[in-house]
């Protein structure tokens, strides 16, 4: 899923030599296998050009492959179904999502798994376009095997984002980072709901105590 999250890690990565095969769907497949990826950011615009395919099938898989997985948490079982079917079982896969339950979900097929806690701010709504708002570094991504702990793969993954134009680290307590970050996205509801004036500040911070309560009774 090379979107508004996928899409800078992508592009970044292929940018600076990495081998990166993207997979997409629809217009924004049609338009990156024509003209490339586009990256804008406030400090450059940019188009790399990657193999683009459109099914896990059409991948050449090889040992050394890692899978970020960057599509919303609807789509995550078909997207699991289709690795599953062609994917070497121990190949690492990164839910470079927001949501917590992603990684469970892929643990029930991959042994290696790891979470990623995402922090980019950005979108995509031009097929074969992706935005990102900060630079120059373009966002946060720091990982962790799922459930808990670090490994040598986590690590390298962190230095390969952190040579590409993100800040990355490899956890330990990777789901504590995506909890909180659960919680920080109810803001975005709230600004949905009431706006950037009065009353914005008060509707986040009770939207974040109860959460804060329902997560402590979960």
């Amino acid at each position: 899923g090379v979107g508004a999250v996928g899409g800078p890690i992508a592009a970044r990565l292929a940018q600076h030599g990495r081998e990166v095969v993207a997979i997409a769907r629809g217009a924004h497949a049609d338009a990156i296998a024509r003209d490339g990826l586009r990256l804008e950011t406030p400090d450059e615009t940019l188009t790399v050009r990657m193999p683009m395919v459109t099914d896990p099938s059409e991948v050449g898989w090889r040992p050394d492959d890692v899978v970020l997985i960057c599509v919303k948490t609807q789509q995550m079982l078909e997207v699991l179904d289709r690795l599953a079917a062609v994917m070497p079982w121990d190949t690492p896969v990164v839910c470079a999502q927001n949501a917590v339950c992603n990684e469970p979900a892929a643990l029930r097929l991959f042994p290696n798994v790891y979470g990623m806690n995402m922090m980019i701010i950005g979108t995509h709504v031009v097929p074969g376009v992706v935005q990102v708002f900060t630079g120059p570094c373009n966002g946060i991504l720091d990982l962790g095997r799922y459930p808990g702990g670090s490994d040598d793969a986590a690590r390298e993954i962190a230095v390969a984002l952190s040579g590409v134009g993100f800040e990355s680290e490899a956890v330990t307590d990777i789901m504590r980072w995506k909890y909180g970050k659960l919680l920080l996205n109810l803001v975005n509801a709230c600004e949905v709901a009431v706006g950037p004036g009065q009353g914005y500040l008060e509707a986040f911070q009770a939207a974040r105590s109860e959460g804060e309560t329902v997560l402590r009774a979960a």
